[in-house]
């Protein structure tokens, strides 16, 4: 799969001090945004013992980026 580089934004939530809902998203035709849109794609599939048997190195990682700040 490779590395996910992920943006995101901090909203603070109108009538709840001290909530934030905070949204990540990959560039548009990133390579990331491809990634993004293949695990959205293997999450709606059932679970098979080939996919739950993978070791945790094995997991994507995803760096973030802070959109909302000035």
């Amino acid at each position: 799969m490779g590395p996910l580089d992920l943006r995101y934004e901090k909203l603070a939530l109108p009538g709840a001090p001290g909530q934030m809902l905070i949204t990540y998203h990959a560039e548009p035709g990133s390579d990331s945004h491809e990634r993004l849109q293949l695990l959205a794609h293997l999450a709606t599939r059932p679970a098979t013992a080939a996919t739950t048997g993978q070791e945790a190195d094995s997991a994507p990682q995803a760096h973030a980026r802070d959109e909302s700040a000035p």
